[in-house]
């Protein structure tokens, strides 16, 4: 069956003139595969050191996390005058595990209010259900009217997106809104009320 394919594949070179099935047939006889070599290709535009360099900014601190790869190609370029494309620079982080994602937005908490939600989950965590079914939780919430794109992206390793490192802290809303209230309970809600100005 072996011979049958090499010589289907040289009737083809002879009627086609020289073409890859030739370069295919020279190779598994010199070598006995078929496999790329080693090797070929393009060469890399950046050495081992300058992928490390690329790896470190991109997870040095909150500003570099969010740059954009065509930023750090040109903070490459800066430092070691070796251009690289934004496409490059992706593969090379992606090689290290790092890879392009929106960060995790929440509201900022200081350490009072650690305290103080921690000592009240210890506080009622052994209540009943009859217990819990006259509580009603109520909260807030504000809606910005603006567009809100959130095409903001980081570097990240997978499975990291709520490190601290990797959480975008808002607190402030500009531009118009509406504030937005409602009650949750154990088997009933109360209804929506939106105000367009001011606060509950």
């Amino acid at each position: 069956m072996q011979i049958l394919y090499v010589k289907y594949l040289s009737v083809h070179v002879c009627v086609g003139g020289a073409s890859r099935e030739a370069g295919l047939i020279s190779e598994r006889k010199d070598t006995g595969s078929i496999e790329r070599k080693p090797g070929q290709g393009r060469p890399r535009a950046s050495t081992a050191t300058e992928d490390r360099y690329l790896s470190i900014i991109a997870r040095r601190n909150r500003v570099t996390r969010g740059a954009t790869a065509s930023q750090l190609s040109r903070d490459l370029y800066a430092a070691t005058r070796t251009r690289v494309s934004r496409v490059a620079v992706s593969k090379r982080l992606h090689e290290t595990g790092l890879f392009a994602r929106r960060p995790a937005v929440c509201v900022p908490l200081t350490s009072t209010n650690r305290r103080v939600r921690l000592a009240w989950c210890r506080e009622h965590r052994d209540w009943s259900m009859d217990q819990w079914a006259t509580v009603l939780f109520t909260d807030e919430s504000r809606f910005s009217l603006n567009t809100d794109s959130r095409r903001m992206f980081i570097w990240r390793e997978p499975g990291t997106r709520y490190l601290p490192s990797n959480v975008r802290e808002i607190d402030h809303y500009g531009g118009g809104g509406l504030m937005v209230w409602a009650g949750i309970m154990l088997d009933r809600r109360t209804p929506l009320h939106v105000f367009e100005r001011g606060t509950v």
